[in-house]
């Protein structure tokens, strides 16, 4: 089952590409991990994924009942969820 699946999603903030022509499928009982260098777009990503972003493109389909959340880095000085 297809818990996540982004297709041809594009990210613009301030007229600046930061994500374009992602793709992703995440299935059930997989683990994913994000890794890049600092500004990459990895938060964006996530960002987007949660809901609390709107993509300029692209499709972004969760599935019925999917929780998702996002929680900064346990090395932050202050850990927040949302």
């Amino acid at each position: 089952m297809t818990l996540l699946s982004i297709e041809h999603l594009d990210v613009d903030i301030d007229g600046r590409a930061i994500l374009d022509n992602i793709h992703l499928a995440i299935e059930r009982g997989e683990i994913v991990t994000i890794v890049g260098p600092n500004g990459s777009g990895k938060t964006t990503l996530l960002k987007a994924i949660i809901g609390s972003l709107t993509p300029a493109w692209g499709k972004l389909h969760r599935a019925p009942g999917l929780v998702m959340g996002m929680c900064r880095s346990a090395f932050t000085s202050t850990r927040r969820c949302r």
